[in-house]
């Protein structure tokens, strides 16, 4: 006959209350509904902004050809950025917005420059911090938000 054994009652990650079932590291039901939530309040206000960016903004590119000016561009563009090792939900994400012009210097050689603005976002109690100089940086529970300058300079082949 076999014998029933129940799961012990482990914390939950946030508030600490001991839930049977509950993995280690996880939160209880009812602050994943919480946190479920408030990402989700926070992913409908940022696709929003997101969606009317890429259905006005995404990629235009206009060629100029005036002296050694080749094309003026705007730019945007979100990513989310998740460890090679293994696949997680929560990956925190940084959106780019950037103004950039193209002087010819040859035949088919370009050099790229702009300046941009980039936020980051990560919940979880994960955080994006990739500036390197001046930022606005906003939390809110386990929510960072991060809004820097950006430069960009580059060569097109």
């Amino acid at each position: 006959m076999p014998l029933r054994i129940g799961l012990p009652e482990v914390p939950c990650v946030r508030c600490h209350e001991r839930v049977a079932g509950l993995a280690w590291g996880e939160r209880c039901p009812t602050c994943h509904a919480e946190r479920k939530r408030r990402a989700s309040q926070l992913a409908r206000r940022i696709s929003l902004v997101a969606a009317l960016m890429a259905a006005g903004l995404l990629g235009w590119r206009f060629p100029v050809e005036h002296g050694p000016l080749a094309f003026a561009e705007i730019e945007a563009d979100w990513l989310e950025i998740r460890p090679v090792w293994h696949w997680i939900n929560d990956a925190p994400a940084v959106g780019s917005l950037r103004l950039q012009a193209g002087l010819k210097l040859a035949p088919h050689v370009v050099l790229l420059g702009g300046a941009g603005a980039n936020v980051a976002v990560a919940t979880g109690g994960r955080d994006a911090d990739l500036a390197r100089g001046p930022q606005s940086v906003q939390h809110s529970g386990d929510t960072t938000v991060r809004i820097y300058p950006g430069l960009m300079l580059g060569l097109q082949i």
